[in-house]
């Protein structure tokens, strides 16, 4: 080992040396599980939810006592009519040119 190496090898064990001494501070322990604190919450949140719900969306009971009563009106005299003639067929139309073609 040539001394060049054995300068930076003392350098890096001088380091570790260091960073050996160095306390490391405490980390925070959580005692409690965030998953089984949240339950309780959620399910008290969907029995709410579904209350809710059924109050607002709560079928109509159907009355007993009532009844549907249809009738028909006669055709009115005075009711409007259709604009188009019946009694024109494709066979009879001409065309608004063609009196054009025959002019000239």
């Amino acid at each position: 080992m040539n001394s060049e190496d054995r300068i930076i090898e003392d350098f890096f064990q001088s380091m570790k040396d260091q960073d050996k001494k160095i306390s490391t501070p405490p980390v925070p322990t959580h005692s409690h599980n965030k998953k089984q604190n949240w339950f309780p919450y959620s399910v008290a949140a969907s029995l709410l939810f579904l209350g809710v719900a059924y109050v607002i969306f709560e079928p109509q009971k159907p009355v007993a006592d009532y009844t549907i009563n249809i009738t028909l009106e006669p055709r009115r005299v005075n009711a409007t009519q259709s604009l188009v003639d019946a009694g024109i067929s494709i066979e009879e139309w001409e065309s608004p040119t063609q009196s054009l073609i025959e002019d000239f």
